[in-house]
């Protein structure tokens, strides 16, 4: 089975899912058609006003998950094809409230894959870094829960292992505080990877990092937030032979602060 699966990052775009850059993203999200498509920072959208979820849905042709708890009111979330994947066979969101924006964790049944195929999306902690380095365990652990074939859409907020350093002409003291090693130096140069090798650590790689050493296609490298990539999906180890493709989703321009970022896997291919 061929599925795409979606990552966009709304930053503010989609306040109640109408007006503002909501119709850009609409734009920007609706050809790729995915499986499943996973939002971050949901903003105004809640858990007891299911209006916003319900309108992005509708706008997108794709069912929705109960949004989880979130802290911050920056929301993640969960929406998918219902005609090509059917019903969830389970949906987590027990440890949402332990993340400053939020987790969720859902598992679909897949022909051919002898255990559910599973899709966590979050939004690290910008904040902290040790914050987000917890955050990264917590999420590394319940996106393993329903077996080897797993995948992870997140802002992470912090350098992948793989690619160029951020620029840092673009970046506050406080993200450069955070996201090197080296902060005070002149020109920080010594990026702090230990959320992205956290999760390298419960065996998720970087599906743009693996689809760059195939390719050399640039777009792989570029900078999904204002000054790096910060945005990924990610694969376990189980489904690395079924990616086969990705796009970064950059246009219409404006649609949001961050590009999104779409991968294909055929699992036909395990």
């Amino acid at each position: 089975m061929r599925m795409t699966i979606a990552l966009q990052n709304l930053s503010h775009g989609a306040s109640g899912a109408s007006g503002g850059r909501w119709p850009l993203l609409v734009e920007r999200l609706a050809p790729v058609q995915a499986d499943v498509l996973l939002l971050n920072e949901a903003v105004g959208w809640n858990t007891d006003n299911a209006a916003p979820l319900t309108r992005a849905a509708d706008d997108l042709g794709l069912a929705a998950l109960p949004l989880p708890a979130s802290r911050s009111g920056y929301h993640v979330a969960i929406l998918y094809r219902h005609d090509r994947l059917g019903e969830p066979v389970d949906y987590c969101t027990d440890f949402s409230s332990e993340l400053t924006h939020g987790v969720a964790t859902a598992a679909w049944q897949v022909a051919g894959l002898d255990a559910p195929f599973g899709v966590a999306v979050s939004h690290l902690s910008p904040f902290s870094h040790t914050q987000a380095l917890i955050e990264a365990e917590i999420l590394g652990f319940t996106a393993s829960r329903y077996g080897p074939y797993s995948t992870i859409g997140l802002d992470a907020n912090h350098p992948p292992l793989y690619g160029p350093s951020a620029d840092v002409s673009r970046m506050n003291a406080i993200n450069i505080a955070r996201r090197f090693k080296d902060p005070l130096a002149a020109r920080p140069a010594v990026p702090n990877t230990d959320v992205a090798q956290s999760l390298a650590n419960d065996r998720f790689s970087d599906a743009f990092a693996l689809l760059h050493h195939k390719t050399n296609n640039p777009q792989f490298l570029r900078a999904t937030g204002r000054s790096d990539r910060i945005d990924w999906i990610m694969v376990s180890e189980a489904l690395i032979a079924a990616l086969t493709d990705g796009q970064l989703l950059d246009t219409p321009e404006g649609a949001s602060d961050h590009h999104g970022v779409a991968i294909t896997l055929d699992t036909d291919l395990l």
